[in-house]
């Protein structure tokens, strides 16, 4: 079987942690015997000669490059922050599409796997309509929790479901959400997203303090994600402002990176 994986929410050489849950499953998938995987993962287009550090990342993405055993493209789309977001479903499909043809006319793919439902899904179903290939769409939750809640988004994501082969849900909090949009609920799949047990597994508790040079005693909260507002970080600082001095040496560590992390360091 070969699958085309299309998704914006993947790894590339220049920032090698974005989407790496869609990427550490795709590669799984890939090690499936008579399976081949290619991606697709669009990126904005940006001028090379750009000083923003934001655009100008995406400007040093390569076009194709090889990530572990997975061919990895990356077509340029026109994106306006904000203004085009109605739009952005559909200029993520005119930007791939050239590509994703050229690709299923030299060895032709049997179904089209997305993630995200909006604006990458969308973008996918037009793909799979125009190449006829079945699209299974994948919902996260920012797309399905919050952009479904955008009156000019909402018909774009209840088209994209409606109209995918078949979608999953990696929680069953988002299985019944999508439902309450209106989604047949035979065509949903609750898969949770999987964990690689080499590399999380557990240790002895002492001991792993010990490597990472923190305090042996005591409680400690930990929040794994990106340094952004809608993660919610800023509501558990407040939390742990309120709660400290009932809990004597109780420690919150955030781990993770990205645009909000100033001011994330001025609520501490």
């Amino acid at each position: 079987m070969r699958i085309l994986t299309f998704s914006s929410l993947f790894p590339n050489s220049v920032d090698p942690t974005h989407g790496i849950f869609v990427y550490r499953r795709t590669s799984t998938k890939a090690m499936i015997p008579g399976t081949e995987v290619q991606v697709i993962a669009p990126v904005p287009f940006a001028p090379k000669w750009t000083r923003s550090e934001r655009w100008g990342r995406f400007a040093r993405i390569p076009g194709t490059e090889l990530l572990g055993r997975l061919r990895v493209h990356h077509p340029r789309y026109p994106l306006l922050p904000r203004i085009s977001m109605p739009l952005h479903g559909l200029l993520m499909f005119l930007g791939a599409y050239a590509l994703a043809r050229r690709l299923h006319r030299q060895t032709p793919f049997d179904c089209i796997d997305a993630h995200y439902v909006y604006p990458d899904g969308f973008a996918a179903v037009l793909l799979g309509k125009l190449m006829r290939l079945p699209v299974v769409v994948s919902a996260l939750g920012t797309d399905i929790n919050l952009f479904s809640t955008f009156p000019t988004i909402r018909p774009l994501i209840r088209w994209t479901l409606n109209n995918a082969s078949g979608i999953i849900a990696v929680s069953l909090a988002l299985k019944r959400r999508m439902i309450e949009l209106g989604v047949d609920e035979n065509k949903i799949q609750f898969i949770g997203n999987g964990v690689d047990i080499e590399l999380f597994r557990v240790v002895d508790r002492s001991h792993a303090r010990r490597t990472l040079g923190l305090p042996e005693d005591g409680k400690i909260l930990v929040s794994v994600a990106s340094l952004r507002q809608a993660k919610g970080q800023q509501h558990v600082i407040a939390a742990l402002s309120r709660i400290a001095s009932n809990c004597p040496g109780l420690r919150l560590y955030l781990v993770g990176e990205g645009g909000y992390r100033k001011t994330l360091e001025r609520l501490v």
